[in-house]
């Protein structure tokens, strides 16, 4: 395809995919190892096994969750898409909406998935139940994307219906299609592509490559082929590259955007982190919920202006008294 006409594709899109044969998943390794972005949607025919043991491997794979299940629930009791912990940059739009209809797309069926830390993945969007809808993961140089909600109307979902999923379906490619283009700006767990040594250097054989971080240190590596790829820099932080004596380039890792997401805690995940920390009271119960504290706090500006009060009538209470007693 060296002299081929049609651009190479931007984003891959797995919609509701039972299982790939082994050179597709090597093409598709490969693709998004290079910068491409994949967009994998669940649905009914998705085969489980295969997709755990081939394409999640134990979080050494592109697959950013284990599958679990497929659960169901009465259409009476449905969730559907919690447009307020939208966490994804690319679904920011849809949050401040004031006419948007994402949230009435319900499911009764839907993946229930596991997103293990280990993985490197992370939520990008929830359903109202509080189980995952898109999860989020970089691997090499691209980007992954899971939805584990189908994008028609399998399961009776509602999602095509709204007036959004035009734009949703555009915003989510749109995000998958710049992940080659990101530059020196790497999501976390992401990798950094230099496509190139200077030309300077390039008679000189191997090329070394130095990585300079937040805390002051740097590391070194030898680049013998190009282009070269730095995996997983660290964590989020403005950092340096230099190829050989050259230049050195700023290279921004941002930040995971779900840890912005200031939603309070369902009490399945306050039980789930009190049983992961070991944190429990004094006769063995979890942690209680914000609605249930019963010492609730008292700010020291109050105590202040209560000795201020407290001082003043004291000191009227003394006057009194020596006027009192100059008097007799």
């Amino acid at each position: 395809h060296l002299f081929s006409a049609v651009p190479r594709p931007r984003v891959v899109v797995l919609a509701d995919v039972p299982r790939l044969t082994e050179p597709q998943r090597a093409g598709l390794n490969r693709f998004v190892e290079g910068g491409g972005g994949l967009l994998v949607v669940l649905g009914p025919r998705v085969d489980r096994e295969a997709y755990n043991e081939q394409l999640f491997r134990d979080g050494r794979g592109w697959l950013p969750a284990r599958l679990e299940k497929v659960e169901s629930v009465k259409p009476e009791a449905a969730p559907s898409l919690d447009v307020q912990r939208f966490l994804h940059p690319a679904l920011e739009l849809f949050k401040d909406e004031p006419r948007c209809t994402l949230g009435q797309a319900a499911y009764p069926q839907w993946w229930k998935v596991q997103v293990p830390t280990s993985a490197q993945g992370s939520v990008a969007a929830l359903l109202t139940n509080g189980d995952p809808w898109l999860i989020s993961k970089g691997h090499g140089l691209g980007h992954v994307l899971l939805s584990t909600l189908p994008m028609d109307a399998s399961w009776g979902g509602r999602l095509p219906k709204t007036w959004e999923f035009p734009v949703l379906v555009h915003e989510l490619l749109l995000a998958l299609a710049e992940a080659r283009g990101s530059g020196f700006n790497v999501r976390l767990g992401e990798g950094l592509r230099l496509p190139h040594a200077p030309a300077a250097l390039q008679p000189l054989g191997p090329v070394p490559v130095t990585l300079f971080r937040p805390d002051g240190g740097a590391v070194t590596r030898t680049a013998s082929a190009w282009p070269f790829v730095w995996h997983r820099l660290g964590p989020p932080g403005l950092y340096a590259v230099q190829v050989g004596n050259g230049p050195r380039w700023p290279v921004v890792v941002h930040a995971d955007p779900g840890e912005s997401d200031l939603t309070p805690a369902s009490a399945a995940e306050r039980r789930q982190l009190a049983e992961l920390m070991n944190l429990h009271g004094a006769e063995g119960t979890a942690l209680p919920a914000d609605g249930n504290r019963s010492d609730e706090p008292l700010d020291l500006w109050q105590l202040f202006i209560a000795g201020v009060v407290v001082l003043l009538c004291c000191e009227v209470w003394l006057t009194r008294r020596l006027v009192l007693a100059r008097g007799r």
